[in-house]
C-alpha cells in the first residue's frame, strides 16, 4: 500500500541471497512475493523444522539460502505449508523498510490496532501474564524459545483482547464499499488476503451433525479459507 514493493516482485529483487538459487526446472518461474505468501514457493513442508527455528538469527537464514533450498514443487504450481517462505518474507520487509519487520509490523500494524499487549519476545512479557506450556501428559514445562529470523511465521504472543481488535479489522474489509479507510490496510488488500489460492474440494467433508457437507478450502496470504 506505500508503493515500496509489488507481491508480483521476484523475491531475489529484495533478497541478494536468492539470485543463485537454482530452481528445479529450467522453464520455473522466478520465485515471487506472492508466491512466498501462498505457500507456492516450492519449498517442502518443514512442520514440525521449521517451528523449532523461532530463534534463529538473520545469518542462518541468508545462510540457508546461499547453500540452496530444497524444493518440492516448481514455483507458483501447487500449495506445500513452508515457514521457511514466511522467515523470508520477514527478512523482505526488513530489507525494504530498512528495519528490523518486528519493529515495521509495531509501529505500522499493531500500534494502529491499539493491540498494546501483543510481544515478540517472551521475556518482555510483563511479570504474572504469560501463560506457560506443559508437554504432553506430564507437569514439565514445555521450553520457550526466543524471537529471532522466523518470528515472521508466527512468533507473535498476544492477548483475547487484542486478538479481537486483529480479527475484527479483518472482517471489516467487507462488504465492499465507498466510506473512508480507516487503516492501517486498505481494505482491498485486506481481500486479497482472504481469497484462497489453489482452492480444492473436499466432497466427502462432513459437518457437526456427521452428514456429507462439501467445503471448498484454499490459502490466502497467512489465511485459510474454506466455504461448505
Amino acid at each position: 500500500d506505500q508503493g515500496q514493493l509489488l507481491l508480483s516482485d521476484p523475491v531475489k529483487k529484495h533478497l541478494p541471497e536468492m539470485e543463485a538459487v537454482a530452481l528445479p526446472t529450467r522453464d520455473a518461474p522466478a520465485i515471487t512475493i506472492t508466491d512466498l505468501l501462498t505457500m507456492s514457493a516450492g519449498f517442502p513442508e518443514d512442520n514440525p523444522w521449521g517451528d523449532r527455528q523461532l530463534d534463529e538469527s538473520v545469518e542462518m537464514l541468508k545462510d540457508l539460502m546461499q547453500e540452496g533450498p530444497s524444493f518440492s514443487n516448481p514455483p507458483a504450481t501447487a500449495y506445500e505449508y513452508s515457514n521457511t517462505g514466511y522467515a523470508l518474507l520477514g527478512l523482505i520487509i526488513s530489507n525494504v523498510s530498512g528495519v528490523p519487520y518486528q519493529e515495521f509490523i509495531t509501529k505500522e500494524i499493531l500500534q494502529p490496532l491499539g493491540m498494546s499487549s501483543t510481544y515478540w519476545e517472551y521475556e518482555e512479557v510483563p511479570e504474572g501474564r504469560l501463560a506457560i506450556g506443559y508437554a504432553r501428559d506430564s507437569l514439565t514445562l514445555a521450553p520457550m524459545l526466543h524471537d529471532g529470523s522466523y518470528g515472521a511465521m508466527g512468533g507473535l504472543m498476544t492477548t483475547i483482547e487484542d486478538f479481537r481488535k486483529y480479527v475484527s479489522f479483518h472482517l471489516s474489509a467487507w462488504p465492499p464499499r465507498s466510506g473512508p479507510e480507516t487503516g492501517p490496510v486498505k481494505r482491498s488488500s485486506l481481500r486479497k488476503m482472504h481469497t484462497p489460492q489453489f482452492p480444492r474440494l473436499n466432497a466427502d467433508a462432513r459437518d457437526w451433525n456427521d452428514e456429507t457437507c462439501p467445503v471448498i478450502s484454499g490459502y490466502g496470504y497467512g489465511l485459510g479459507i474454506m466455504e461448505n
